[in-house]
């Protein structure tokens, strides 16, 4: 027994050994490499929302379809179903929050806007409960404009532009060339397009210059850079300002990089000074080339002030590439982003085929097939053309940095040489990725689920014999909804990766094996349809001084809208007098044949199962047993039996009509062909009670339930009425058209859209394929 202890604790102590061994053994690459693919293990989920446009007056409706994206393979996320949508003002307050679903990595919604809105910039926020798990805000955040006609036009004075310095790979360094970053903006954080800037060094001299493009980027060069005060001089709203630059550090490592200019390759520069050189001697160092999980690795030795490295661009990833390099202690020294340009857009063809009086059909044929897209219809003129958040911007770029840019979604289409020149420089002017080199050290925990629908939780109160006997069925007509739960030990029961609409009405029943339903005595509650997103609003808190504001009163000139009329109860007329059927309105009762129940009616037939039976239907009861047939088979996969509802609510069993007094029965509405809605049977029957039954005391078998903050319907597009089509206001601020739901297998898709009166109107597409492929165009279409 002692030897065998012996031995065993030898072998634990061999072990114990080799293992270190293997740890200390290991590759500074391959910690890299771990590190990294640890930390991207996970899925994240990337988002775009598109908008039927970018500016909104407060008597309108915002109306946009969402994209979900897997970040590390691109192609749409089809795990996901509950999106969070947030609505915040411009000082960042959430002002609606919505549950949507999603399928197959779409989802839709809207919000409705009112007076009380202020102008200004507002936001959206799309997450998931899952993207708690990460210390990087994953969420999507959109910009749109609303306009409130009654505040006039707002601008700001004296408010000086905001001025920010990005030396390129993170270090501005004494004794060598610096490359510098520059970005300029407004006190709202728009960039400014600056022609003639200049750079000075201590004495005042005048030693490079520098111009920013319409983001408000720009680069210049400070040649062997001193412990001296540079700074940089600017003309702005004819007023000279002057920028100091930070001081220069004294040791470190310098990163530039340029993969703009040639198509194969990508050249690196890595520069030291003197005193820093004598210190990496001997030292190897890390080039890594990272996207997600994905990473490559160089590894190097500096003997030269400045060493060059060549990659052909075979090894970078397509899209965004984060250039970082790492020493033997796996800290980092230098940080630079990059793109990588790649073909993964498709386009579509537009041709107006059959023009009729007020509408037009549209053909659409695309370069790629099996895809979903959203389209909007504005004026031609339309100055609301939502540039600034394109699909582009949210699944190629955004992902990958702290905050977005604004509009640089513009960038990727028709790629230029001038444009990656652009592109490049919104990327050399990061402080650095979103994913910091430090954090990644430790990779994230899964603290958050990943919710797939909701969880209906609900205790009965009441003690059940044989509980194994019993399970709790939830039913609704309007949901489509048929399931049934078993019965926890707690008297718990639930449903769970449930999908119901907000203010749906269920039913639950308690059904005991081989016996009748019995009433149920219950306290049910969604536990799982608010997860709010851990981290504030991801936005740039605007700068402008509050009391330096101006407001032109002139009016705004936007369209106006008819006054809503509203519509009187529809009515039947016979011959004798005039009928009011008060269900009339409701979804299918106007392609069914009405009963009003009249005291004739009470008189001739004593309860409900009769009635029906007297009006085309085998009804009867059996030893209580109510049955319910049509006369007449119409369907070969259906069975022979209507669809019954009382009151909007559909009877899965019809015992409850036994003996059901038509003193009680307001209206009956029969549909034999079950055409009104989809019916699950041959036919449907709607019997509406009047309010003595309503006030009667009774009992059910069955008890409803109000899901309250559910999932938001998906409402049809409601297009506004506008007093006039040929106004100013309508031309720059009208609304046309919105559909968010255009999906075709093949290539090929039609449409239908109202002209109202254009000749030519302005198409806002926006769209994905299955296999990753995204489209964001606007084209012009003559309809007339």
């Amino acid at each position: 027994m002692k030897i065998q202890k012996r031995l065993h604790n030898l072998l634990m102590f061999i072990s114990i050994i080799f293992s270190s061994v293997l740890v200390h053994s290991q590759s500074t690459e391959e910690k890299i490499a771990d590190i990294t693919a640890q930390y991207f293990e996970l899925d994240r989920e990337n988002y775009h929302l598109q908008f039927n446009k970018g500016t909104y007056l407060t008597n309108e409706t915002i109306w946009f379809k969402g994209f979900v994206f897997d970040k590390k393979n691109n192609t749409p996320y089809i795990e996901t179903t509950n999106i969070y949508v947030n609505f915040f003002t411009p000082e960042g307050e959430k002002i609606g929050s919505k549950l949507l679903y999603a399928h197959d990595g779409i989802f839709q919604g809207d919000f409705k806007l009112n007076s009380s809105l202020k102008t200004g910039k507002y936001y959206f926020q799309v997450h998931t409960n899952w993207s708690n798990n990460f210390s990087e805000d994953e969420s999507g955040v959109f910009r749109v404009e609303i306009i409130n006609d009654s505040d006039g036009n707002i601008s700001y004075l004296n408010n000086e532009p905001i001025v920010e310095f990005h030396p390129e790979g993170g270090v501005f360094l004494t004794g060598v060339n610096n490359i510098i970053g520059i970005a300029i903006t407004d006190c709202n954080h728009e960039g400014l397009s600056i022609s003639n800037g200049k750079v000075l060094n201590g004495k005042g001299e005048e030693i490079s210059s520098f111009q920013t493009n319409a983001f408000g980027y720009g680069k210049f060069e400070i040649l062997q850079a001193r412990k001296e005060n540079y700074h940089i001089v600017i003309n702005y709203n004819n007023h000279q300002i002057t920028k100091s630059l930070p001081q220069p550090q004294d040791t470190g490592t310098m990163l530039t990089v340029n993969n703009y200019s040639n198509e194969s390759k990508t050249f690196i520069s890595i520069r030291t000074n003197e005193q820093t050189k004598s210190t990496l001697a001997g030292k190897k160092l890390y080039l890594t080339v990272n996207q997600n999980d994905k990473i490559n690795i160089v590894n190097f030795q500096v003997k030269e002030n400045d060493h060059p490295i060549v990659l052909a661009n075979t090894n970078l990833f397509d899209g965004v590439n984060i250039i970082r390099i790492i020493d033997e202690n796996l800290n980092q020294l230098n940080e630079r982003i990059i793109y990588k340009a790649h073909k993964n857009s498709f386009e579509l063809n537009l041709e107006t085929i059959k023009k009729n009086q007020d509408t037009v059909q549209v053909n659409a044929m695309s370069t790629t097939s099996n895809i979903k897209l959203g389209i909007s219809i504005l004026p031609e003129g339309s100055i609301c053309s939502n540039t600034e958040n394109t699909i582009f911007n949210s699944l190629l770029l955004t992902p990958y940095l702290k905050h977005s840019v604004p509009n640089a979604g513009l960038l990727f289409e028709n790629p230029s040489r001038a444009k990656n020149f652009d592109l490049d420089l919104i990327l050399l002017n990061q402080k650095s990725s979103k994913y910091d080199w430090s954090a990644m050290r430790n990779a994230p925990v899964i603290k958050y689920s990943f919710n797939k629908g909701l969880t209906l939780k609900g205790v009965i109160n009441e003690t059940l014999d044989q509980r194994e006997k019993y399970k709790v069925q939830l039913f609704s007509f309007t949901g489509g909804i048929n399931e049934f739960a078993e019965i926890t030990d707690k008297n718990e029961f639930y449903f769970n990766n449930f999908i119901a609409s907000d203010s749906l009405k269920v039913n639950f029943t308690l059904v005991k094996n081989g016996e009748k339903y019995k009433e149920l005595n219950y306290y049910p509650q969604i536990v799982n349809n608010d997860k709010p997103f851990l981290k504030s609003l991801n936005r740039k808190q605007s700068s402008c001084i509050s009391n330096q504001k101006i407001t032109n009163s002139a009016p705004i000139d936007v369209p106006t809208l008819k006054d809503a009329v509203q519509l009187d109860d529809v009515t039947l007329i016979n011959k004798s007098k005039k009928v009011v059927f008060d269900n009339m309105g409701k979804f299918g009762n106007s392609m069914s044949k009405a009963y009003k129940i009249s005291d004739d009616d009470y008189k001739m037939y004593s309860n409900v199962v009769q009635y029906l039976a007297g009006h085309g239907f085998d009804a009867g009861s059996q030893m209580g047993n109510v049955y319910i047939r049509g006369r007449t088979k119409v369907s070969m996969t259906k069975p022979n039996i209507p669809s019954i509802y009382l009151d909007d609510n559909q009877l899965y069993e019809f015992n409850e009509l036994d003996n059901f007094s038509l003193k009680y029965i307001s209206e009956i509405y029969i549909d034999k062909n079950g055409t009104s809605i989809q019916s699950t049977g041959t036919g449907v029957i709607k019997i509406y009670t009047n309010k003595d039954y309503r006030s009667a005391p009774r009992k059910s078998k069955s008890k409803s339930f109000l899901i309250k903050n559910a999932f938001a319907p998906e409402n049809s597009f409601i297009a506004p009425e506008y007093t006039s089509f040929d106004s100013n206001g309508f031309k720059k601020y009208g609304t046309i058209f919105w559909e968010p739901n255009l999906d075709s297998a093949t290539n090929f898709i039609k449409f239908t859209m109202p002209t109202l009166k254009q000749k030519t109107v302005k198409v806002l597409i926006e769209g994905m394929s299955a296999d990753g492929k995204i489209i964001s165009e606007v084209k012009t279409l003559i309809v007339e």
